[in-house]
């Protein structure tokens, strides 16, 4: 009978996965619309056990009878129900580093066939253990302390703490897999994922021994206790950021405009970034005026865990740093405090110029200048595999982090050198998020402040993925100026600049001589070319195009030396 029953369910498995070939799996069909989850967190053993409800919706065009389900591969599935009723369904490990592990226990589901737009409501468990693993990247060569610091994600007696999927994926879903040895391919499948659950929400009762859970929810219920454990329900309003979970015996330190949960040994370093904050704060009022949310902040247990901000809180171990390295690092964090955008671009992107920004006012613009020219190499290699992978990203609604990151950092940059400090601070002042319903909202807040056409510059930057400028100088003519006084010795430099990308900027041009350099701005519209002439105090030694304000494909040709003058 045993060995009957054995057979049955092997026929139906191999049925199954017949079906799922021949119909060709979308593993993006299905958009997981609601998480209704039980979490028992263990960190005596690092057991982690799950279950509940989760709400799919059939975005395809196509009916869907099979559903993808994934897990991190460290997890197992135990049964997925539909109506009271178990579902067949066949479990494997599928490769992906968009889980720490490098890999997913991925459950194809056969259900009854879902129609466009409609929805199936699965019942599931699932469990395992979470523990340390930095496999992803320790495979693609990353040296194992870098590779820890970094994958600290993990269920255990001295730590707990675990971020979501693109960390550790403790609750379903379902993606193509993804290598971090396919440059920003990991990074797209997320960001994708994310826009695409922008909508998404979770509830998740979570139970756990020990400590108090630090959470990144929008909100969660006071702690209740019964036969030894702790039991607290969480609510995660959106899924475009990371649900991350913190367990420690925290003690918090609490005012109006911070949260800070430390550890107890901790105090004294609690106190040094209590005062950071303190001092960052009085500049991002008069920037901003109002601040709209408590700056968050959840220590971690060991001191060379990376930092990682999600939902307005930042996990980080309170270790002492340097007055300059703590105010530049929470300058991101208090931004986002006091702004906040439906779009990624705007969001993120702002949140790391007004962190140069803030880094500039403390350091001078030569730091400023190094933080931009850091981000541009990343950048063009992003811009390189998006155009030859999809023709491209444009900002207003590209998947890719990198682009959220530094190329609307860079956006923001070249707005503000091109209008104005206090241009671009106004026009922020003035956006509402739930007003910015089409793509041209922040252009239009923009003009208010500065009447000039910028039609061009959205257009190449925001609206369209032209890529990234490349500028030269195409010829460069100098002669000695005959006059007297402030002129004397003095020349007249008149330089020619090519942009051979498609993507237009107002670029500096730099003229070095022996008695110092001067600087101009030149608009260079893609596959075009503009003139400046600039007057220096002596003989031009070489001709410099971009400070490193303007992300370019290639800086290898940016310096011209001049051979000689008239």
């Amino acid at each position: 009978m045993i060995r009957h029953i054995v057979l049955v369910v092997a026929a139906l498995a191999a049925s199954l996965a017949s079906a799922v070939r021949a119909s060709a799996l979308d593993r993006e069909a299905f958009t997981f619309t609601r998480y209704e989850l039980e979490v028992r967190i263990s960190p005596e053993t690092s057991a982690f056990d799950a279950r509940g409800r989760i709400v799919l919706r059939n975005d395809s065009k196509t009916p869907q009878n099979a559903v993808a389900l994934q897990i991190s591969s460290s997890l197992s599935w135990a049964s997925v129900q539909s109506e009271g009723k178990p579902l067949t369904y066949v479990e494997s490990t599928y490769t992906s580093d968009v889980d720490h592990t490098g890999a997913l226990s991925e459950a194809i589901v056969s259900v009854p066939a879902v129609p466009p737009k409609g929805t199936i409501e699965l019942t599931v468990r699932y469990g395992g253990a979470i523990r340390l693993d930095a496999t992803r990247l320790t495979r693609i060569g990353v040296p194992a302390g870098l590779a820890r610091r970094n994958e600290w994600d993990t269920i255990g007696p001295s730590f707990t703490g675990f971020r979501g999927v693109g960390y550790v994926a403790w609750y379903p879903v379902a993606m193509e897999a993804a290598s971090l040895s396919e440059g920003n391919r990991v990074a797209s499948v997320l960001g994708t994922w994310k826009q695409r659950h922008a909508a998404s929400s979770m509830q998740a009762s979570i139970e756990f021994t020990g400590g108090q859970l630090r959470t990144s929810a929008d909100e969660c219920t006071p702690a209740t206790q019964a036969t030894g454990l702790t039991r607290q329900t969480c609510t995660f309003r959106s899924l475009s950021t990371v649900p991350t979970l913190a367990l420690g015996n925290y003690e918090t330190f609490a005012r109006p405009a911070m949260r800070i949960a430390y550890l107890p040994l901790r105090s004294d370093a609690m106190q040094e970034w209590a005062g950071a904050l303190e001092r960052l704060l009085p500049t991002f009022v008069e920037w901003f005026g109002r601040q709209q949310r408590p700056v968050t902040v959840v220590d971690m247990a060991n001191a060379d865990m990376a930092p990682f901000e999600t939902n307005n809180v930042l996990f980080a171990p309170l270790q002492p740093m340097t007055q300059r390295e703590l105010e530049s690092m929470l300058a991101h964090h208090v931004a986002h405090a006091f702004f906040e955008s439906p779009r990624p671009w705007i969001d993120e992107g702002l949140a790391h110029f007004l962190q140069v920004l803030w880094r500039e006012k403390q350091e001078g613009r030569r730091t400023a200048l190094a933080h931009l020219k850091a981000a541009r190499a990343p950048l063009a290699q992003a811009e390189k595999q998006a155009a030859a992978v999809s023709g491209g990203q444009p900002l207003v609604n590209a998947a890719d982090e990198v682009f959220h990151r530094s190329k609307g950092m860079f956006v923001w940059w070249m707005l503000r050198d091109m209008v104005g400090e206090q241009a671009v601070l106004r026009a922020l002042r003035n956006y509402i998020p739930a007003q910015d319903k089409d793509p041209t909202y922040v252009q239009s807040l923009i003009r208010v402040q500065d009447a000039r056409d910028l039609e061009w510059f959205f257009d190449d930057w925001v609206y369209r993925d032209k890529g990234l400028p490349d500028f030269k100088v195409a010829t460069a003519f100098s002669r000695e100026l005959l006059g007297l006084g402030d002129a004397q010795g003095a020349y007249s430099v008149t330089v020619t600049v090519e942009n051979t990308g498609d993507a237009g900027a107002e670029v500096p041009v730099i003229v070095r001589t022996a008695r110092g350099e001067v600087q101009q701005k030149v608009e260079v519209r893609g596959k075009s070319k503009g003139v400046v002439r600039i007057q220096v105090p002596a003989a031009p030694v070489d001709i410099v195009v971009n400070d490193g304000s303007v992300p370019e494909a290639e800086t290898g040709n940016n310096t011209y030396v001049v051979t000689g003058t008239k």
